[in-house]
């Protein structure tokens, strides 16, 4: 039975109730339905950080890391958003059920995002490496705009420490001088809104000053018309 919105007792945490129904529900087949939201019982489990009542939910369901939420999330991907206290754990454990939720994508057809990349956004340095610990290629991966994890990390507000961070990381080397499908690597973008150029980007030996992206612009020309595309407000990536 759920309430108004369609939300079962997993919602509210209350991991005895979730057992009691559990021990009701042992039928393999049995499906988990979403709510109005398109939220199943084992992503919202996930999202609020509720580890037993999920882990009571795997003991029935065996290949509940298929299921999705809102936008194509899988509980990975809620997992990874939220970090709650003991997710690391949850992540760690579902990546050991079924690795290629590492690789399935979140949102839309034409703008989606991994977990990783996800992880990159929210700064969380942590779930990072447990993903990379169970998937050590996944740092290889793009998101629909061609973008890799440095794209994505130096758009964070406070990019200069999280990106120094990646760079303990030997993939990161590799991914200095690779292109989006705007053509901008992820020097364009610390010309464009980086205050502060990183060291480890800036003299690294594969960042190409001269490079062209799709509007014609390297990385010196980005940097050289930033004052003037502040003050008029305009994007520098697209002058």
């Amino acid at each position: 039975m759920t309430d108004d919105i369609g939300d079962t007792a997993v919602r509210s945490g209350h991991v005895d109730i979730v057992r009691s129904l559990m021990d009701l529900l042992r039928n393999p087949e049995h499906d988990f339905p979403a709510n109005k939201v398109g939220e199943t019982p084992i992503y919202l489990a996930t999202e609020s950080g509720f580890h037993d009542a999920l882990i009571e939910i795997l003991n029935i369901y065996k290949e509940p890391t298929y299921v999705t939420g809102p936008l194509n999330r899988t509980p990975l991907h809620a997992a990874v958003i939220q970090e709650h206290t003991g997710l690391r754990k949850l992540v760690s454990d579902m990546l050991k059920w079924k690795k290629s939720l590492a690789y399935d994508w979140a949102g839309s057809e034409n703008d989606w995002t991994t977990a990783f990349h996800i992880a990159a956004s929210e700064g969380h340095k942590s779930m990072m490496h447990e993903l990379l610990k169970h998937c050590p290629d996944c740092w290889d991966m793009v998101n629909s705009n061609g973008q890799n994890v440095l794209h994505v990390a130096i758009l964070l507000n406070d990019h200069e420490r999280f990106v120094q961070a990646l760079f303990k990381l030997r993939f990161c080397n590799s991914l200095v001088d690779k292109a989006d499908n705007e053509g901008n690597t992820p020097l364009h973008l610390l010309a464009a809104y980086g205050n502060h150029v990183p060291e480890s980007i800036l003299d690294n030996p594969r960042a190409k000053k001269m490079t062209f992206n799709k509007q014609n612009q390297t990385p010196l020309d980005i940097a050289s018309s930033r004052t003037r595309t502040i003050r008029g407000g305009s994007n520098p990536l697209v002058a």
